[in-house]
């Protein structure tokens, strides 16, 4: 699918920067369950849950396979519905009920390789503060007179492990998606590109806890950029964007 993510750039007149409704439109044209689930993500993101869960409602009749198999979609629509509830609220992951956190419990004890499991389990290890099953980091403290103690900040290594970021298409010539999902949002959270000196390009911001920025390369000469994703101090991701003309 993401491969031919510029078809979509060639497909708006005027040459412009592809709105929401162009980017819902070239996902609708895909035709594949990952576009669809994609597509219901983007409309959750964007205040039209109602739109997504009848996406995905739909699903078992366009798709053989989720209707030969529909417990993995079945646990999916449960936590779409359990994600609606709580952005529609306007709540975080940390003010569950304690109902959700059943609901999200239940989920999360599901079959291990199911995309509803492996969500549900990251957002309890958020919601509970824990390490998600990873061995404890130790508190080093170096030998007398080779430096300081080491701090460690666990909850930091938390959000870096529950921040996600997907780039396409990559490589990209006119325009660059960041379709991204942090666990929380307390601070300002930036998207930085540079160039390959360190030359800082642009700066994206993350306006709610998941979704996609939109960077036009139209401009932009060819080469390898990378991006880091910053909340404050703390580097939650990063990665390289390729810009070929």
């Amino acid at each position: 699918m993401l491969h031919n993510g510029q078809l979509m750039v060639s497909n708006i007149l005027n040459d412009s920067i592809p709105n929401l409704t162009d980017l819902h439109q070239w996902l609708q044209r895909q035709h594949t369950s990952a576009a669809d689930y994609v597509l219901a993500e983007s409309y959750l993101t964007h205040n039209n849950g109602t739109a997504g869960s009848t996406l995905l409602s739909d699903m078992p009749n366009r798709y053989l396979y989720v209707l030969r198999n529909p417990n993995p979609h079945t646990a999916y629509m449960q936590l779409y519905a359990l994600k609606r509830q709580v952005i529609e609220s306007g709540r975080n992951w940390l003010q569950l009920t304690n109902t959700e956190k059943s609901q999200l419990q239940t989920l999360a004890n599901g079959t291990p390789t199911d995309a509803a499991t492996i969500q549900a389990q990251n957002i309890l290890c958020f919601v509970n503060g824990s390490n998600c099953g990873l061995p404890t980091l130790p508190n080093l403290t170096p030998a007398a007179g080779s430096g300081k103690q080491i701090s460690t900040n666990p909850q930091a290594d938390i959000n870096k492990l529950l921040t996600t970021v997907t780039v396409y298409p990559n490589p990209a010539r006119d325009y660059v998606t960041f379709a991204y999902s942090v666990p929380s949002k307390t601070e300002a959270i930036l998207l930085v590109i540079t160039d390959p000196t360190g030359k800082e390009i642009t700066q994206l911001s993350f306006t709610n806890l998941s979704g996609e920025l939109l960077w036009d390369t139209r401009t932009i000469p060819t080469g390898l950029y990378y991006y880091t994703v910053l909340s404050g101090t703390d580097r939650l991701a990063s990665g390289t964007v390729s810009i070929v003309k």
